[in-house]
Parts: structure tokens; sequence; C-alpha cells
């Protein structure tokens, strides 16, 4: 209890001292005995006790204290209080009776220690449940949830939080409160009116207090890649020049060919962007800018790393957010073949190559042939792709969120560049309407799937694919076409030179193959396979089988006007060992099931080649058409090297007597891009002849 027993003396109080004044008290009553009597102080060991802690406390339960605890400190060894736990009634009990009552507001916010009173062993701590509450948040120096005791007015709450900052709007603070349905009803405060400062808390009320606007007026703003950025006073007349005079203003990595102007006419009114050069203001070439009040500019890095992403990114944001449903935001996004990639701010009637010059301007080798912008429809909001060329682009128009995509010229990945816009394609489409892409695969520079427009050709999907390899057939080209509707499957075949009128629909697969190196069995075994799938009784698969000597025998699909001129560009043409005077159809037809022959028509294939009606038949389910070869062939004889524009160019072996008429008739003949007049014939004992004639000369 703070006192100590002194014999003849009696007790002493020595509570609230120090160590130091505790000896100088117990020596001064120790000295009043007389003399010969002193006093020796020592310190030992505090005592500890017992008290407990009820109620709301975190961890209620009995504790240890030391001698000189406090009822702060068996709250704190007690784990705090609760949620719901009082901070302005604790209660220290004593003996069942109720010795001192602690407000740590008190403490906590005035720093008074008075009620934090000594405990004793026994003693009781008790938090009783909170009463009323109310919450205070904004531009307040201490927002939060307070306990209200002998707080009842606006005024009281908010020097509890320690007053209002320097930047609260006090006209427009608001106060929540559940009326008696239980509904919340929100009511405006004008903290500057007594009226309203002594309104009167109720439990449960929020009171937010609100920014002051922090709006300036007549000023423009830069920033960027340049030195000085901020605001800056607005003048009258004020233009681009006044506010970014010469070169010295910009750091040097600025693009002074692409800079941003936002600009907003009338508070909540849509803000809109302009693009401009100051190059070009400063040279004279276009007109110095005016600026109004509050406008905004915005210098992007000439490089393209995340400071240039990042200043188009919060613009892009902007003109996302103030978007509406009849009104996308005025955006447009490129990728590909240019020097800054990304997403721009679209201003009214800009054409795609004016744009593509703004932003920095096409990459190196980029292809100018084909070019993709993929668009949404504004009534019905699907999307579709147009295809363009860099020439033809020039008058061009970009719409809203419109996206660009250009490749170059030895990209060999075009097809996984855009998958993911192909998938806009295959989400919106239907049954009866599958999407509106193509495959081409085989000898093209790009194979893969690209998307088809409304009147898109084989030209346009060898464009999208980056154009032909060398080496690819341009006799024969097949497309594999599936039925929306019955689903069947069919082929079509086609020389290379109708790729500009032949016609491509959604789902539709091309196929090149390779003139020389002869494995299209392979390349198209699986799709043959089906047509024999979805046969029936009364319709056998169009299939045709090739046999004999021509450079790649197997089975290969037909359509219904195929002939045998057809089959012989599908099987890679003649071999130079191939009968060319005659070669044989064999004709069947299903009997009880089984394959029997019906007929056997010998043709002759070079008349056949030559489109003689005659002679190139007209084919039919189960055709077998072989060639056979020259009788006696000698593999030991002379050969020769045909190249350039015969429709079978190559190696071939000459008899005696040959002449050049043969020859020409066994490769085919020429193509139509071929110049007799300007053939070329060499000899080798010629070259010899002529090398040693030259020797003589010198």
């Amino acid at each position: 209890n703070g006192t100590v027993a002194l014999p003849e003396i009696g007790p002493v109080s020595l509570a609230g001292l120090s160590f130091s004044d505790a000896v100088a008290v117990l020596k001064k009553e120790v000295d009043k005995l007389g003399i010969g009597v002193s006093a020796s102080v020592t310190l030992g060991e505090l005592r500890s006790f017992r008290v407990f802690v009820m109620g709301e406390s975190r961890n209620p339960g009995s504790y240890l204290v030391s001698g000189m605890a406090t009822i702060t400190h068996a709250l704190y060894v007690s784990g705090g209080i609760s949620d719901i736990g009082s901070f302005r009634e604790i209660q220290l009990k004593r003996q069942g009776k109720l010795i001192a009552s602690l407000d740590l507001y008190d403490l906590l916010i005035s720093g008074n220690s008075k009620q934090d009173v000594r405990l004793q062993p026994g003693d009781t701590v008790f938090i009783p449940v909170r009463s009323r509450s109310v919450s205070i948040s904004g531009e307040v120096k201490r927002p939060a949830i307070y306990e209200l005791k002998s707080e009842k007015q606006v005024a009281d709450l908010i020097e509890l939080a320690g007053g209002l900052t320097h930047e609260a709007m006090k006209q427009k603070a608001k106060l929540t409160r559940l009326n008696k349905d239980g509904f919340s009803v929100i009511s405006d405060l004008n903290l500057t009116h007594q009226k309203d400062l002594k309104m009167r808390l109720k439990d449960g009320d929020a009171i937010t207090v609100s920014q002051g606007n922090q709006t300036f007026e007549k000023y423009v703003s830069l920033s960027g890649q340049i030195y000085r950025d901020g605001l800056f006073a607005w003048a009258p007349k004020m233009t681009v020049l006044d506010l970014l005079p010469n070169i010295k203003a910009f750091k040097r990595q600025a693009d002074l060919n692409f800079l941003l102007l936002l600009r907003q006419t009338a508070p909540g009114e849509p803000m809109s962007v302009k693009t401009f050069s100051w190059q070009a203001i400063a040279s004279g070439q276009r007109s110095d800018l005016p600026l109004q009040s509050n406008d905004q500019i915005i210098v992007l890095s000439q490089q393209a790393g995340e400071a240039r992403r990042s200043a188009l990114s919060e613009v892009v944001s902007i003109l996302k957010r103030q978007a509406t449903m009849g009104e996308p935001p005025a955006i447009v996004s490129i990728k590909g073949g240019v020097k800054f990639v990304g997403t721009y701010p679209l201003e009214p009637n800009t054409h795609l190559v004016s744009f593509i010059e703004s932003i920095g301007g096409l990459a190196p080798n980029v292809d100018p042939d084909y070019g993709l912008i993929k668009r949404k429809n504004a009534k019905t909001g699907e999307v579709y792709f147009e295809q363009f060329t860099l020439a033809g682009a020039k008058k061009m128009l970009l719409q809203p969120e419109d996206a660009i995509v250009l490749f170059t010229k030895d990209q060999t990945n075009r097809s996984a560049v855009i998958t993911d816009d192909l998938d806009a394609l295959r989400i919106q489409a239907r049954k009866g309407m599958p999407p509106k892409v193509a495959t081409i695969s085989g000898l093209v520079k790009s194979p893969g799937v690209y998307p088809l427009m409304d009147d898109s050709t084989v030209a346009d999907f060898i464009d999208a694919a980056g154009g032909l390899l060398p080496e690819m057939d341009e006799n024969y080209l097949l497309i594999k076409r599936k039925d929306p509707v019955t689903e069947k499957v069919s082929f079509q075949s086609f020389k290379l030179a109708d790729k500009a009128t032949t016609e491509l629909k959604p789902g539709d697969v091309v196929y090149t193959f390779n003139k020389f190196n002869q494995d299209r069995v392979e390349v198209i075994g699986s799709a043959i396979q089906v047509l024999y799938d979805q046969s029936e009784k009364n319709s056998p698969p169009s299939v045709v089988s090739v046999s004999g000597v021509v450079q790649s025998p197997g089975r290969y699909p037909i359509s219904s006007d195929a002939r045998v001129a057809d089959m012989l560009n599908a099987a890679g043409g003649l071999k130079e060992q191939t009968l060319t005077t005659e070669a044989e159809l064999f004709r069947f037809k299903i009997v009880d099931g089984e394959k029997r022959e019906s007929d056997r028509i010998s043709f002759n294939p070079l008349l056949a080649l030559k489109q003689d009606e005659q002679h190139n038949l007209l084919l039919q389910p189960y055709d077998e058409i072989h060639f056979k070869p020259i009788a006696q062939w000698n593999e030991t004889s002379v050969t020769i090297t045909v190249k350039g524009e015969v429709r079978f160019p190559g190696i071939y072996r000459i008899n005696p007597g040959d002449t050049m008429q043969d020859l020409l008739n066994r490769v085919g003949g020429f193509t139509e891009w071929a110049e007799p007049k300007n053939a070329v014939f060499t000899r080798e004992n010629l070259k010899q002849r002529e090398a040693m004639e030259m020797q003589q000369m010198a």
C-alpha cells in the first residue's frame, strides 16, 4: 500500500516517491529519535501480486503484475480492449466497490494520467461494453470511430478528431444517419453555421468532411520529357511557342514530332486530345497552336520504353472512362511494323498513313502489300476486319477503337501475332455461320489462319501469308471447304494463275505444294479420309486414284468438273520415262457392296494436257488413272536440263532422233509467262569449243 512501518515511529507513507526521495524521508524520521540512531535504506525486489482483468478484454483473466502497476499496465498485459469494449468507462473495483474510473481518451488525447491509479492485490479491472459511438472521416486530423461520453454535438466530435484540416470544405460535409425504418439518410452539413455545429449526435452517426476544390484557374500544365514541368500561368493569345520557345526546354529523349494536347472546354464536358509536332511549328511548317486555359501538354519519349507507354496509358485511360454506349473511346491501337507500337488517342478525320507517320513512321522492311484493321460495327457491335495496302490506304480514315496490324516482309509468325484478334471472330460465330477466317498452308512464307473479308480471294491470302516460296507448284493448289449447313467436306483444285478469281469462304483451308518434294499425298491424306467417312450408298467419296509413272502417285480429291489434266497436275506431272502417247482410265462401280470394273478408256496424256476433250476425260468417283512407262527405257541415255517457264521443269533423258518439239511436249509446254523468243540453248561441247577458240585468240 506504499507505506513502511518503523519501530517507535510507526507507518511512513512513501507512495509515489522516487528511491532518493524515499531515503531522504526515512532519514528525516529516524533523526527525530535522537543522537546515535541512523538509518540505512536499501531497495529489495518489487513484490508482485495478482489482479483480474474482466469484461471486454481481448484476453480476460488473472494476471501477475508488479507492485507499481496501474490500470493501463493491466490493460496492456491482457492484450488490450476488444472491438466492442469501452475506452471511456474502464472501472477499477476493490472488494466489490468502485474505486476509480479511467477515461482513456484523457490519456491518449490530452496526456492526462491522473485517473490511471495504482493497483493493489486482488483488484479487478472491468471493461464494460461500449455505449454510443460515431465516426468521422475525410478532412479531419484524426479520422476514426469515437465513443461518446459527455460529447453531444457535432462540434464536440470535431474537437475529439483534432479539428479540421486546412483542405477541408466546411460548407459541404455529409451526415449519414439511420432512420426509424432502418434506412440510411444523408444530410448536408455546413460547418461554418452554428446551427449545424450544435446538432445533437446519435449512436451510429457518420460524418464525412470533403476536401476543398483544388481546381486552379487560368493555367496550362506541362509534363513528360521536359526540364521544367508543372503549372504555368495562362494569358490570352498564349501559344505553344510561348510555353516552349526553343529546343532547350526539352530533354534529349523527347519526341518533338508527336506531342499531346489535352483540352476540356467546360467543366463536365469530355476531354479532347489533339496531337501536334513542335518541330513543324518551330520550323514554320505548321502554324503556331493557340492555347486555352487549363490545357495540358504531354511530351512523350522518343524511345520505346516504359516512360512513353505510361504517359500514353494515362491519356487512354481518361478517354476510356469518359466513353459512353453510343460514343466509344477515341483511341486506336497499332502493332507490328511501326517504330512505336501501342494505343494512341485518335483525332477526327485522321488518315491511316498520316497517323503512322505522326507516331514515328514504319519499321524497316515492312510489308507494304498487306495490313489489317480490326473494327467494330457501331450498330451491331460485331467485330470485322479490313485488309489494306500502304499505297491504297492514304485516304483511309481511322475509326474509334480501330486495331491496326502491320507485318514485316520476312516475318514467319504472322498468324500468331493476330491470334487474340481472331478470337473475337470465333466468339461471335453462330451455328450455320462459322467464324470469318480461313487457313493457308504449305509453300508460303507464313502459313496460318487469317481473317476473311467479304470478297477475299486466294491472292489476298497469299499476300496475308507474306507471299509464295520459290519451289511452290503453280499448277496445283487445293481448297478444302465445309458446308456450314450439311457439314459435308468438298475440295476444289485450281492453278496459281487463277488466284485472283478464286474466292474463299469461312472455314476454307488452302493447300499449296512443293513441286520438287512429292509428299503431297501425305499432306492431304487425313483430309481425303474425311471424304470416305462422310460417304454414303448414293454419295460415293469424290476421290480418284493416280498410279504409275507420275511424280506423286496416290489418291486425290476431285470436284464435280475435274478432268484428267487436273489429276496430272495434282500428281506433280509426268516423269521423264512416262509414255506420253497412251495412258488408261479404269472406271469402277459398286455392285452388291463390291467394287467392280465397269469400263477401261485409253487416252493420250499430252493431248489431255492440251485440253483436248476427247482425251481430257471428265472424272467420276472411284476412277483410277494409270500412266505407263516407255518400253525398254534406257536409264543410261543422254540427259538434258530444262529450266524456266515450262510446266514441268527438270532433267529429262532423250533418245536418238528426239527434237526440241518432242522435248517441249514432254515438259508440258510453256507457261503463260514464257517468252519463247528469249529462250537460251547451251551445249557442253559448244562451251568447250568456245573456250578453246578463246585460248587461241589470247
